[in-house]
This record gives structure tokens, sequence and C-alpha cells, in this order.
């Protein structure tokens, strides 16, 4: 393990502190790689897309998909978190919606956005991406 490689707990607590992420995915010749709003709960990453959307499409049709969460200033750090992608309809769509809502938008607009889109859509669904392979680098480990 490189000197800059984040311990596990590292990773998750990184993940855990991010609002957006990088998904990517590629299925029978379609790939994506676009930007969403996650929340890391129970060694896993979720988010919410529509259904019928082409990120859960391909995701879902590849079965594994990627997650990276980066900085944007020096000093850098990524975790990057490769793992299967499944539907899950345990999670409470409206309070997951709510709080990555909140966390991205602050209270008023992140609650307004919220009901905008949850009345608006009724196909949004959870995607959970469960890690089994990292990448990760946090400069602020070798100085």
């Amino acid at each position: 393990m490189s000197a800059l490689t984040m311990p596990l707990a590292d990773r998750w607590r990184f993940l855990s502190e991010a609002t957006v992420a990088v998904v990517s995915a590629s299925h029978d010749g379609e790939s994506v790689a676009v930007p969403i709003w996650i929340e890391a709960r129970d060694r896993s990453v979720l988010m919410v897309t529509p259904r019928a959307s082409e990120k859960a499409r391909v995701m879902l049709g590849a079965g594994r998909a990627w997650v990276t969460a980066l900085t944007n200033d020096a000093p850098y750090r990524f975790v990057a978190g490769e793992g299967p992608v499944e539907l899950d309809e345990s999670v409470d769509l409206p309070a997951l919606v709510r709080s990555m809502s909140r966390r991205s938008l602050g209270e008023a607009k992140g609650a307004e956005f919220a009901e905008g889109w949850l009345e608006g859509d009724p196909s949004i669904v959870v995607l959970r991406v469960t890690p089994d392979r990292w990448r990760s680098m946090d400069e602020s480990r070798g100085e």
C-alpha cells in the first residue's frame, strides 16, 4: 500500500462527507460517467435517479459501477470504489432525497427541490453500490 493510500476507515469517512461523486459503468457498448448526489451508509454508497435514466439502465445492466469522490483543492484527495450495483427498495426514498437535497442545497432550497422532485417524478429509485475494489489517495498523508 502506498504511503498516500487512505486506510479503509478514512475512505468511508471521506465518502460520508462527500455530497457529489462521479459514477461510471459500461454495458452493451454504452458507457456513463456522470456526477450524482451520494450518501454513504452501511458500507455502501446510495444514489437516486429515475428508473429509466441512462445511468440506471447502464449501471444495472453492467451489475457493477465505480463511484469516485474527490477534492478540488490541494492537498488533493480522492476515493474510488467499485462494486456491485443493485436497486434498493428497502431505503426510505423520500427521506433519502430530502437528506441529499438538504446536504447539497441547504435547508430551504433543499426542501423545495426535494418536494418538487418527489412529486414530479414517481419513477425515482435508489441504487446501492457496495465497493469491493478501491483506489484512493490523500496527498496530506505524505506531508
